[in-house]
């Protein structure tokens, strides 16, 4: 199935890092390889974005879409109508550099000052990711737990 017009892809929004970043979100919920995804993989996706998306809701993208699965250029159409802009490498860094405490490469940050932020600004902090977080924090020497955000950059970047 293809999507209308109205459902088009304007990729021209995309950097091609972007275009990339989504690919490899895509493939990543693409369990068997078949090209599509599911419900249930859109779900995923809100969550670890930290979106609380109900199953009505997520029923309603894919009706969008008229697929019962999501073919990589519909999902950049879902995504580009639901998450908007997506920061590029150097905006996350700014934003990290606005967290760390040192004058470092390393971008480290005070993981829970960085959590309560995140929560202010009303991103739902919930248990996917709490998980993905935690896969980015370290306890320092003094038993602080530092977000390293080069690391957490350097993954989110390849």
């Amino acid at each position: 199935m293809s999507l209308s017009n109205s459902q088009s892809v304007n990729l021209s929004q995309y950097t091609q890092e972007q275009i990339k970043t989504l690919k490899d979100a895509f493939q990543l919920l693409d369990e068997d390889g078949d090209g599509a995804i599911s419900a249930q993989d859109l779900d995923k996706i809100w969550q670890s974005l930290g979106k609380k998306m109900s199953s009505e809701e997520i029923a309603e993208m894919l009706a969008r879409s008229e697929m019962e699965q999501v073919t990589f250029p519909a999902f950049l159409s879902l995504m580009s109508g639901s998450l908007g802009a997506l920061p590029d490498e150097g905006d996350i860094r700014d934003a990290l550099e606005l967290f760390s405490r040192t004058d470092d490469a390393d971008l480290n940050c005070d993981a829970g000052e960085l959590r309560e932020y995140l929560r202010m600004s009303g991103f739902a902090v919930d248990e996917a990711f709490e998980r993905l977080l935690r896969s980015f924090v370290a306890q320092s020497v003094t038993g602080q737990q530092l977000f390293k955000g080069k690391r957490f950059l350097d993954a989110v970047s390849e």
